[in-house]
């Protein structure tokens, strides 16, 4: 088995210190094809977007909080 750990930074933070990074791996069965470096990166990008939009779809849904001093 391969596997790739990819980061993605999620969201826009206000500062640099406060971004958050996403990290995931991919890993092949020993029975998949081999992939060329260039389908591997197609692969992981296609997968880090499909990440990043289903996480944007689930925030988008999260109930809101709100604290009150």
């Amino acid at each position: 088995m391969s596997g790739k750990t990819h980061e993605k930074p999620c969201g826009t933070p206000a500062s640099p210190e406060k971004s958050r990074t996403l990290k995931f791996s991919i890993q092949l069965d020993d029975a998949a094809p081999e992939l060329s470096p260039a389908q591997l990166s197609n692969l992981e990008s296609v997968l880090s977007e499909a990440v990043a939009q289903e996480i944007a779809r689930s925030l988008r849904f999260a109930p809101k909080v709100e604290f009150y001093a």
